[in-house]
């Protein structure tokens, strides 16, 4: 299967076979008015049906002009019914429930998700969900469930507008995924299951993709927000990761910040600060923003 034949119309392959297989019910993306009669074509050949809807507003995102959102399904009902509750809903708390069991998530993540966005806290543009995410989490993350990269979904519309503006920054980072929504916990079982099947799937259908997001996903990660970030090639012993490199992709990470980074081989995340020691020594001192600001995952 050519997975570029789907994300070069703004779909990503992983999105595609979770609707083939049953693994997700819908599929729901923004798509471009030039892909639609290619979309149209690979529907028919997967024996699927779609709808296009154009939008002002999606949620907390306004639109300098209207974007075309596209649904997906076997099951032709599903289609309306996706499209008349966002429609209807105007943002509510309500529609994005409807919305999220309908795109086959799981409950307790529609929930988490939904609940999120009606805190007060998000008028605090620098709040990123995978800190809450990460706060929810009981033991171990899981790689199978690592979405830092899969921003779409989370994106405010200050975020979104950053995002759009580096376009090579979504290109390197989009496809490194297997679940496409935001889980209610890092050990969420629901989402390590439907992980999981993904990796299955790609596995069969797509070995090298499958090994890629492996590898990436599969790594001790350094989280400042959604635009910052290093993946590192190491291990983690509690709040310290000894490593040998910073691993692509890069993020949007100044390159000053990110070469000092390169020039340890050990890190260790504290309240206030984050250290970089080389051969035992500290090299750099990073100052933490606030307590949510240079956290590390462990999902190596």
């Amino acid at each position: 299967m050519d997975k570029n034949r789907y994300s070069m119309y703004g779909i990503q392959i992983q999105e595609w076979l979770a609707l083939k297989h049953g693994i997700k019910p819908l599929l729901r993306t923004v798509i471009q008015p030039d892909d639609v009669k290619n979309i149209e074509k690979l529907c028919r050949e997967d024996g699927l049906f779609y709808i296009v809807k154009p939008f002002s507003q999606l949620y907390l995102t306004k639109f300098d002009s209207p974007v075309n959102v596209i649904y997906i399904s076997k099951n032709k009902d599903l289609l309306e019914r996706a499209y008349q509750s966002e429609k209807s809903g105007s943002g509510s708390l309500g529609a994005r429930k409807i919305v999220g069991e309908l795109l086959g998530y799981p409950s307790c993540c529609v929930e988490f998700y939904s609940e999120f966005f009606s805190q007060p806290y998000l008028k605090d543009t620098k709040f990123s969900i995978p800190i809450k995410t990460y706060s929810k989490t009981q033991g171990k993350p899981s790689f199978l469930v690592n979405n830092i990269f899969k921003l779409e979904s989370r994106l405010s519309s200050k975020g979104l507008e950053e995002y759009q503006k580096n376009p090579d920054f979504a290109d390197r980072v989009s496809h490194l995924f297997l679940i496409s929504h935001v889980p209610c916990s890092y050990t969420c079982k629901e989402s390590i299951k439907m992980g999981r099947e993904m990796l299955d799937l790609l596995e069969k259908e797509e070995p090298e993709l499958a090994k890629e997001i492996v590898f990436r996903l599969k790594r001790p990660l350094l989280y400042f927000d959604d635009f910052n970030w290093l993946i590192f090639n190491g291990r983690v012993n509690g709040n310290t990761i000894n490593y040998t490199s910073i691993l692509p992709p890069l993020s949007l990470m100044p390159e000053g910040l990110v070469k000092k980074f390169r020039e340890g081989s050990e890190v260790k995340v504290g309240k206030e600060f984050v250290d970089i020691f080389k051969n035992k020594e500290r090299v750099h001192r990073i100052k933490k923003k606030d307590k949510d600001n240079g956290i590390l995952f462990n999902f190596s």
